[in-house]
C-alpha cells in the first residue's frame, strides 16, 4: 500500500455496500469474482491467483497479466493508472466481453417477454452508467414503463442508483446483474443449439 500512495489514486481497503470494481480505475488480486467482474467492466486488472486456477480464470489470464511477485503487481497496476494503457485494455476486451454480453439475437415475433425486457436495460448498463434517457433509447421503452422495471431490478440487487450530481442519476449493472446477463445468454445459447 506504502508504494501506492505515491501515486494520484485513491487505495480502497475497506468493504463497500456496492461491488468496488464499479469505482475502480484499476483493480489487483486473487478474487475469482471481483476479476472477472472488473474484466466484464473493462477495467485493466492484475490477478495474483495462486491457487489451481479454474477454467475461467485460465481464460482472463489470456487478457490480463498474472503475478505473484509484489514488485511485479505494483508495476503492473501503476502502468494502468496510466489513461493510455487502461485504454488500451479496454480495447483488447472489449470484444471478447461483447461477445459474452449480446443477448439480443432471440429471435422473436417482435413482442418481448419482461425478462427480454429486464436483460435489454441489463445490457445497457452492464459497462458503464446510464441515465434514464440513455436507457430509455436502448430498451425502447416510455419513461413510466421504464422506471417499474427499474424499480424491480433495483429490489432484486440486479443494479445500483447513483447520483453523481445534486439531478444526475445514473443506473448500473452490479455483479449479480452481470452474472444474471451471463446465465441467461447461456441458457439461451443451448436453447438455440
Amino acid at each position: 500500500m506504502v508504494q501506492y500512495k505515491q501515486y494520484p489514486v485513491t487505495v480502497m481497503t475497506s468493504v463497500v455496500l456496492d461491488s468496488p470494481v464499479v469505482y475502480a480505475d484499476a483493480m489487483f488480486g486473487g478474487s475469482e469474482n471481483m476479476l472477472t467482474e472488473a474484466f466484464v467492466l473493462g477495467k485493466p486488472a492484475v490477478s495474483s491467483i495462486y491457487w489451481r486456477e479454474s477454467r475461467l480464470i485460465q481464460e482472463l489470464h489470456k487478457y490480463i497479466p498474472h503475478v505473484l511477485n509484489p514488485f511485479q503487481m505494483a508495476t503492473e497496476v501503476i502502468k494502468f493508472t496510466n489513461s493510455e494503457e487502461a485504454l488500451l485494455f479496454k480495447e483488447k476486451t472489449w470484444p471478447v466481453v461483447n461477445g459474452l454480453v449480446q443477448v439480443n439475437s432471440v429471435g422473436s415475433s417482435g413482442r418481448r417477454s419482461k425478462i427480454e425486457i429486464y436483460t435489454d436495460i441489463l445490457q445497457e448498463i452492464a459497462f458503464r452508467p446510464r441515465r434514464l434517457t440513455h436507457i430509455m433509447q436502448a430498451a425502447n421503452l416510455p419513461y413510466t414503463q421504464l422506471k417499474r422495471y427499474l424499480i424491480r431490478l433495483k429490489k432484486a440487487n440486479l443494479i445500483i442508483e447513483r447520483r453523481d450530481r445534486p439531478n444526475g442519476v445514473n443506473y448500473q449493472a452490479t455483479s449479480e446483474g452481470l452474472r444474471f446477463l451471463k446465465e441467461y445468454k447461456n441458457v439461451i445459447s443451448s436453447l438455440l443449439e
